[in-house]
């Protein structure tokens, strides 16, 4: 606004708020503060008797800044996109994919811009350097209150598949432009390698240890394993995190079963969110994992083992007069045994040796009582209670009944 003529003169200007007053000096361009929101700027100028000479009213559009946040995918981690926010997972500011992407031949990144705060008109984005800014040209914002979903960013041809690639994003409106919103993602399309899966023993409450042997090269890491167990009409899979005990639990009928196990990788990047939330995003991409390492299958039979003892009831005084004890154990150890009678009193105890697996007084002869007490007399008929503990606190409870003839 510029006034001409000799005077003197004051201005007061508000917006409809009327949060904005301001005292203004004699001279040919009047300035006034912005408010902080669009509206109607209300202009008064009088001269120094206080007389009202001019009156105008200006609508002012405010324009701030835009802030924006950036977030990267690899292309194939969420296939099913329709637009640029359903589906996103629970932490969508993750910025690399979880699993790695072998399938990924056309180098595809999926990049989410998500506007902060202020509006935006155009925008630009650029990888590998901040100062290829400047041979990008800025594209129109279709939609300023959306996501902007620029999907079909290509990879250069000369990126390497273990590269971490830094991708850089600018908006700007009339008020100005961005800083630089960058963020990295490891574009990793080398598949892990698995050598070897071999098992180690099915125990009694159907939990099956293994173990394996696997690599991945650098920048990307092992995630862990999944074990695909494959049972009559039933299957399933199994995620075992890198680190964890390597156990899976087996359907719980007796029969032969074929397990299917294959790696995953990740890239070696901090995500930064809570176990929790990671465990149950590595078991949600499961369902339609298509970038593995190769697969090792096996053939195993479940033979479920009741603790037991046979004979039960048995009669110490005929030859060979014992009953003989049966349980698993996840490792070998230690053991003691004690035996109690009806009323809970020690009757006789003793340590014995136990093998990893199955153990039976059949091979192992400290597995056996013969009737006795801890004085070497047999004991009445009647039923007594045998606890079988071992030092790594595993623990089974049987009846055994004795009847002397």
């Amino acid at each position: 606004m510029n006034l001409s003529g000799n005077f003197l003169w004051q201005a007061f200007t508000w917006n409809d708020g009327g949060d904005s007053i301001n005292y203004q000096t004699p001279g040919e361009r009047l300035l006034f503060p912005v408010p902080n929101d669009s509206g109607l700027v209300h202009v008064i100028i009088a001269d120094s008797s206080g007389s009202m000479s001019f009156k105008d009213e200006i609508y002012l559009y405010v324009k701030n800044i835009p802030v924006i946040q950036l977030t990267l995918f690899d292309f194939s981690e969420f296939p099913a996109f329709q637009s640029p926010t359903d589906q996103l997972p629970e932490d969508w500011q993750r910025s690399d994919s979880l699993f790695t992407d072998e399938m990924n031949e056309s180098k595809k990144i999926v990049a989410l811009t998500r506007l902060i705060s202020g509006d935006w008109d155009s925008i630009r984005i650029a990888l590998r350097s901040k100062e290829n800014l400047k041979n990008f040209v800025y594209k129109p914002v279709a939609n300023v209150n959306s996501d902007i979903d620029l999907r079909e960013i290509a990879l250069p041809s000369d990126v390497n598949s273990l590269e971490k690639i830094t991708f850089y994003v600018q908006v700007k409106n009339k008020a100005g432009l961005t800083g630089d919103t960058l963020y990295t993602i490891i574009h990793d399309i080398r598949a892990p390698v698995l050598d070897s899966f071999s098992g180690k023993n099915a125990v009694s409450d159907s939990n099956y240890l293994f173990s394996y042997l696997g690599s991945d090269k650098a920048p990307g890491k092992k995630a862990g394993i999944v074990v695909y167990e494959s049972f009559k009409e039933k299957s399933r899979y199994t995620y075992v995190p890198a680190g964890d005990e390597n156990k899976i639990t087996l359907y719980p009928e007796r029969g032969q079963r074929t397990l299917t196990a294959f790696l995953v990788d990740k890239a070696d990047v901090d995500q930064n969110r809570p176990d929790s939330v990671q465990a149950r995003l590595d078991r949600k991409e499961l369902d339609f994992i298509d970038h593995k390492s190769n697969s090792i299958s096996l053939n195993i039979r479940l033979n479920p083992v009741e603790v037991a003892n046979f004979p039960n009831p048995f009669n110490p005084l005929v030859q060979d007069g014992y009953t003989k004890l049966m349980f698993p154990l996840k490792q070998a150890d230690h053991v003691k045994i004690t035996i109690l009678d009806a009323f809970g009193n020690l009757v006789k105890s003793w340590d014995a040796q136990c093998d990893e697996g199955l153990n039976t007084g059949d091979e192992n002869p400290g597995l056996r009582w013969d009737g006795k007490n801890g004085k070497g007399q047999y004991v009445a008929n009647g039923g007594y209670i045998c606890i079988i503990k071992s030092n790594k606190g595993e623990k089974y409870i049987r009846k055994i009944a004795v009847a002397k003839k």
